[in-house]
């Protein structure tokens, strides 16, 4: 999907919103997985499971491209330590 995105022009219709609707399916998912990680317990009450799932497939796949042009792998943990603590368990 990022590599179709990226090379795609943008007034191409048609796969643009193809992809629209693959993106927010993926979306969709995480955020369902994230209101479950609420209810029971394993995702902080005060984060919001919508914007969250935005951001974290935000940052997925912004990863995704940076790698292709900056592969050093310790600013890729560190991007990745940063996404993973935007999932706090416990409400501060």
């Amino acid at each position: 999907m990022i590599n179709t995105l990226s090379e795609i022009p943008v007034n191409d219709v048609e796969i643009n919103t193809r992809l629209q609707d693959m993106f927010a399916a993926v979306e969709q998912e995480l955020q369902q997985l994230l209101i479950e990680a609420q209810m029971i317990g394993d995702l902080g009450k005060y984060q919001n499971p919508e914007t969250l799932a935005k951001f974290l497939i935000t940052g997925i796949f912004g990863l995704r491209l940076f790698n292709k042009t900056q592969p050093d792998s310790d600013s890729l943990k560190a991007i990745v330590k940063h996404l993973l603590a935007s999932v706090q368990v416990n409400d501060p």
